[in-house]
This record gives structure tokens, sequence and C-alpha cells, in this order.
């Protein structure tokens, strides 16, 4: 993929690769930021919690600021690693086992950049890595089974709500480091991981109103392009507006085309339908809108930033707004009220219509409805069914492998497992190959639909994927929403909550779900003028293809 970076740094890359004699505070911090990283995971001492290591930041800074060229560089650097201890060789470290690597994320090549630290300096690092801290270690630990990365001993300190500059960079600092070693997806991301941290040092360093600092968290989250990443405040919630349209949108061809409401009758207030086309909002067009806050929306693929921006296009301070909207081919201007959310009494969205017989033979099932106990009578009277239409597009309950077991005459792998290596941190590894489907001479034998869209994400996906493994299987609907494997929670300085995708969920031949997602057999994207006569045009063209074949 492609890789983005700032023209700010396109001098400076690779990183930290510039050749000028002086260093300034933002290359200097960036080789702290890597430094310390390296050793909170690598150095056996620091991988123990014998130190503390934040306590260790923080008195490092300064030094790292007054130290010009690489030789001073190097020296701070040097002394400060000869205080932790010595590194014993690692009998085990270098020892061949049957893991299966992954090459995609782990780049260490910053170590022996001769721009920036001297030869003594690399040998020191190299050696670390070469008999790096082997087993438990202080700072991260594996799910057990999953084989997610879990994050933990870091203290959140709750009480930094409103961090200096110290607590500032140790944020950034964790954050960064934890996606560089731990996120399976980072060689994904459009941006470069280390241009990203060049590019974030000023913002987390410098930026003292605090709504500023919190966007500058949320843009850093959203760097990763993971749909699994999130980040809320209350300031970056009042940066949106605290007051809501009583509607959901998404954008289609421009505009932003209502989908559903939090509150139906006050969305009749204003006269607001389902299929209605925003145009603009205030005098400004949704999707320059969008633009502007691109960069804030957290999501795999821009199909799924562009589902989930609706808040941070029409949220406000203000109770009313004008809109420009075009209905049955007609622009019209109105305006409409905000509300506070607490005003919907929104006790959630529709999960769709109950599953039904469409036509002799072929039958509806709403994937989000469906329970476990259920399956055995279902799969009995559809046993002789020509189709059977599986909705995916509500997000279905864990019944992928009971499920399975009646539309596989065997058991197959339908996925492949990415975890960290957390003994080698920053590699990955082949975990497992997971199956379903059982010996079953009784299996349902004919045309198996899976329906999907935008909204088929990680459960959803990993469903998907499970079911495609059947026999006569076809995917109909929309591209999905690319973000799948586990989830590692873990925290910003101030206690305010992130997470990542914890490991990596490939097909067996290892073609990748996240960011690209699962790419429809037959693709549909519902127009405009389908939604506004309320059709459902994913599942009519997966009826037709029942009747047709085609």
């Amino acid at each position: 993929m492609k890789k983005i970076t700032l023209l700010l740094f396109v001098a400076c890359l690779p990183f930290l690769g510039c050749t000028q004699k002086s260093t300034d505070d933002t290359q200097k911090l960036a080789s702290l930021c890597q430094i310390w990283g390296f050793l909170k995971y690598y150095h056996p001492t620091i991988a123990k919690g014998n130190f503390d290591w934040d306590q260790q930041l923080f008195d490092l800074i300064p030094q790292i600021k007054l130290a010009e060229g690489k030789e001073e560089i190097s020296a701070v650097y040097l002394r400060w690693i000869e205080t932790l201890g010595e590194v014993e060789e690692c009998i085990t470290c270098n020892e061949e086992n049957d893991k299966e690597y992954f090459g995609k994320n782990f780049d260490l090549s910053w170590i022996d950049n001769q721009d920036l630290y001297t030869a003594e300096l690399s040998k020191k690092l190299r050696h670390i890595e070469n008999n790096r801290f082997q087993g438990d270690n202080h700072y991260v630990t594996i799910q057990p089974g999953v084989g997610n990365v879990i994050i933990k001993n870091d203290d959140a300190y709750p009480e930094q709500s409103d961090p200096n500059e110290n607590y500032r960079l140790l944020s950034l600092f964790r954050y960064w480091n934890i996606v560089e070693y731990f996120f399976p997806y980072k060689y994904q991301a459009d941006e470069d991981w280390d241009a990203v941290l060049l590019e974030m040092i000023p913002k987390f360093k410098n930026e003292e109103d605090l709504t500023k600092y919190h966007l500058a968290m949320l843009e850093l989250v959203a760097k990763i392009d993971d749909g699994h990443a999130s980040f809320t405040s209350n300031q970056t919630m009042k940066y949106f507006g605290l007051k809501y349209v009583p509607f959901i949108s998404r954008i289609l061809d421009g505009k932003s085309v209502i989908t559903g409401f939090f509150n139906e009758n006050l969305a009749a207030n204003d006269d607001l339908r389902i299929g209605d086309a925003i145009i603009s909002i205030d005098g400004k067009k949704v999707i320059d809108i969008y633009k502007e806050r691109e960069k804030y929306f957290c999501g795999s693929n821009e199909a799924f930033k562009k589902t989930i921006s609706f808040s941070g296009i029409f949220n406000d301070s203000i109770d009313k707004a004008q809109i420009t909207f075009e209905r049955n081919g007609k622009v019209e201007k109105k305006e409409i009220r905000r509300y506070d959310f607490n005003q919907f009494a929104f006790t959630g969205f529709s999960k769709g219509e109950e599953s039904r017989t469409i036509s002799p033979g072929v039958a509806y099932v709403n994937m989000g409805m469906l329970e476990e106990s259920e399956l055995p009578a279902m799969m009995d009277s559809l046993l002789n069914f020509k189709t059977i239409i599986f909705d995916i597009r509500y997000r279905p309950h864990n019944i992928i492998f009971p499920l399975a077991k009646f539309l596989k005459h065997d058991e197959t792998p339908f996925s492949k497992t990415l975890a960290p290596d957390i003994d080698y941190p920053g590699k990955f590894f082949w975990k497992n190959e997971p199956t379903c489907g059982d010996p079953n001479p009784d299996y349902f034998k004919g045309q198996i639909v899976l329906l999907t869209n935008y909204y088929t994400g990680s459960q959803s996906e990993y469903t998907t994927m499970a079911l495609q493994s059947a026999k006569n299987t076809i995917v109909i609907g929309e591209t999905t929403a690319g973000a799948n494997g586990n989830i590692s929670p873990f925290s910003f300085v101030g206690g305010f909550k992130t997470r990542i995708s914890g490991i990596g969920v490939f097909y067996p031949d290892g073609r990748e779900t996240q960011r690209v997602g699962i790419v429809p057999d037959i693709p549909v994207t519902p127009t405009i003028k389908g939604m506004a006569e309320g059709r459902d045009e994913i599942l009519e063209r997966a009826i037709e293809f029942a009747d047709s074949g085609k």
C-alpha cells in the first residue's frame, strides 16, 4: 500500500534520516520515544517492572532536549542504559522455533541510523535486541486462547485530566509504541507510522489548549485506519457539538442521505424522511464538512467513515440549522431542530425484519435475531429448500460454529490468525487456522446467499468468512467495514479509553480482510431513490438471484 507522508517531513525520510548536523526537538523527542519504547519491552530489567519507567522518561526529556549532535545524543542514551543493569546473554532468544513469521510489520532499522546514533549506541541496542527479555512481561501479556495483546501496568493517571507537557508526551509515546509493537495491521495504515510520530510530537508537546489536545489524541487514533479504534471525551464531544439532529445518515453521491431515526416523532415534526439527501447545512456543503473533519473519523475504509460521520457533520451547540436537501428530484430548503440526545429516549435501531419464507423454496434468515437454540428446528424445516438468504447486515450472535455444522459436509479452515510475539515485540506469527463444520451427510445442499453492507464488521465479517467456506455460497451487497480481529483496549494518560484490533484475521490463503473488507460477488449499492421508496435493494437483488440463478 502506498504510504502517505507529510511534505514537512519528506526531506527527513527514511525516519530520522536527515543529514544536517543539528537536530531539532521533534527529531530528538522522536528518538527518545523509540528508544524508551524499545527498552520498555526489550530490556530484561525494564520488562520485569524494576523501574518507574514513566519517571525515567520524565528525567530524560530535558537531557535529550539539551543534547546537540549524534555524539551528545548517543552519550545521553548510553549513560542511561548503563544505569539499567547488565543485559546477560539470552540462550533461547536466537534458537530456531517453529513459528511462521509475518514480515510486514517488524522494523528496527532505526537502531542503525548513523546520522543520529553512534556505532557504539547502535551496537548496544542490537545487543539488547539479541538478548531481549523472555517470559512474563510486566507491561504486556497475551489473551489466553485468542492471542491478542493485553496492555497492563500502565498507570492511566486519571488525575491528569489536563496534563502538562511531560504527561502529554508520555501519552503519545505509550500509544505510538503499543501500535508499533502490537498492532497487526500497522503496515496497512495510509500514513507511515514513523512519519506520524514526527507529525504528532509538536501537537502533543506544544498544545496547551485542552480541546485541541483531545483532538490531537483523536486524530492520532484515527491515523491507524482501524474500524475498532475509538476515542471519545467530553472535549471532543463539545467540539463537534452536544446538540443532535434526530436522524442518522450516510454519504452517497456527495450528499448525506437519511437512513434512520433516533426519534421518529421528532423527525416528523420537521418533516424529515428516509431518503432525504442533504446537500448542505447552514450554507456549507456536507461533503466539504466531511473532508475538513475526516482526520477525526475512525474507520478501516472510506465507506465506513462516511457512514459513521453524521454526528461529526450535523452536531452543533445551536438548536436549529438550515438545510438544503433533495427529495423526489426537487431541491428544497428548510429549518430543522437539534436536541439533547436524552430527548430522543433512544433504545436502539431496528434489527430488521423477521426471518420468513419468501417464496416456495426460498427462505430469508435475519442473523441479528437468530438464536442458537432455534438452529436445529429451523435447519430441519429448511433442509430441502433451494436457497437460504442469510442477512449478516445485522450483527449476529456467536453462532458461527453450530450453524456451520448444518451448512457444511466436512470441517475446513475459514480464516488464518496473526498474533503478536511478546518474546520478540514487533514480530507477528501465524497462530492457527480456525475451522468450522463437521462431517455431516445431511448438510444443506442448496444455494447459500449472504447479505452484507458497510455495517457488516468484526463479528459479522468473521461470520461471513465462516459461511463463505460452505459450498454454493455467494455474497451479495456492499463491501464490509474491514475491521476484523479481537479488540485490545487500553488508556491514554488521564484515563481516556481507546483500543485497537489486537490480532489479525486473514483468509486461509493469506488474503486480507482488514481495510479491504469482504468484497461481494454481486455488488449492490443502495440508491437514494430506493431508500426514499423504502426498498431494500440488496435483498431484492438476492431474491432475483435466487429466482434466476444470476
